[in-house]
């Protein structure tokens, strides 16, 4: 889960408390002032639960074969969904996707970023589904385009 380290040893764990229909939550992070709420709780949760999926699919797949990646790697297979999606988008928002047909393009290359940003969480013991509450909760005390931002 959000804060522990990923392995065999973890995921048995993980996998044990799945079983006895109970989650295990992480503590409480410094940056919730009045610490997260049931709702923030059950988020990371199940962000964590998808990202677990993510790698153990990729793992399935061959993509841990050689951990751990090169930083630059991980980045870069990132990236590389972004590009795709930006190329669904230049085809038309509404290209049918090439392997999910009742989805667009753009949706299924955003699920893969989506996917690999989890994938890479886990496999870097990032805490991703708690930095993405935190983030959520910093942006809401933000001014109106941050500043003056364009875009």
């Amino acid at each position: 889960m959000s804060g522990t380290n990923y392995g065999p040893a973890a995921a048995a764990a993980q996998e044990q408390a799945r079983a006895e229909n109970q989650v295990q939550m992480p503590p409480k992070s410094p940056i919730f002032a009045h610490g997260m709420g049931e709702v923030e709780r059950r988020l990371v949760a199940n962000l964590d639960l998808l990202a677990d999926t993510c790698y153990r699919i990729a793992g399935s797949k061959g993509w841990h074969e050689n951990d751990p990646r090169n930083f630059g790697e991980v980045i870069a297979l990132i990236h590389s969904e972004a590009s795709e999606a930006f190329e669904f988008h230049r085809k038309g928002d509404d290209a049918p996707s090439d392997h999910i047909p009742d989805f667009t393009g753009v949706e299924e290359e955003f699920a893969d970023i989506i996917i690999r940003v989890l994938d890479a969480g886990v496999e870097l013991q990032l805490r991703v589904p708690e930095a993405v509450i935190a983030k959520l909760e910093y942006n809401r005390t933000r001014t109106h385009k941050h500043g003056g931002k364009k875009c």
